[in-house]
């Protein structure tokens, strides 16, 4: 099970220098990702090459950093931008969500990402698009899949947080 996930900041908009206006969110899972639509950048999960992909997410991720100030309800430690995620945009439409995770200095996660999927699903459950208990599939760049489900809703003081279970192989 996971630390209470949680989103801290939704539909924001960024601009980011080669892309044009850029929506995103950020959501705490283990460490804090912003998450955004691939289309955005021109780009497609399934067909645009690694290169391009790894740089979309870094710009954002350097942007971002720079630009936001992030804080953590339980550990200033953990207010830092760990990465992007692009995502496919399909939240509440298919049973199959693609997760490509640029992190730390450019590096690409080969999993969906423990962490970015229990973000992602703090997003899907904040928005309105998953329901405590229902389970999807996350796939990373490389086929594996993670199965997620957010558990049990908890509150930290003022702060509300989901706690997730994820399973699977990267």
């Amino acid at each position: 099970l996971s630390v209470p996930a949680y989103i801290f900041s939704q539909d924001s908009t960024i601009q980011l220098p080669g892309y044009g206006p850029i929506q995103y969110d950020i959501a705490f899972g283990g460490g804090f990702y912003a998450l955004a639509d691939v289309k955005q950048f021109g780009l497609d999960l399934k067909t645009s090459g690694f290169e391009a992909l790894r740089s979309a997410g870094a710009c954002l991720s350097e942007l971002l950093r720079k630009s936001i100030k992030l804080s953590h309800i339980g550990s200033e430690d953990l207010a830092f931008l760990y990465g992007t995620i692009l995502i496919d945009d399909n939240d509440g439409k298919d049973d199959i969500y693609n997760n490509f995770v640029v992190f730390a200095e450019a590096q690409v996660d080969r999993s969906p990402c423990g962490s970015g999927t229990t973000a992602r699903v703090a997003v899907q459950f904040y928005k309105h698009n998953l329901k405590l208990s229902q389970q999807r599939i996350f796939k990373g760049p490389t086929g594996g899949e993670f199965t997620a489900q957010a558990v049990r809703e908890e509150t930290h003081g003022d702060e509300k947080g989901i706690i997730v279970e994820v399973s699977g192989h990267g």
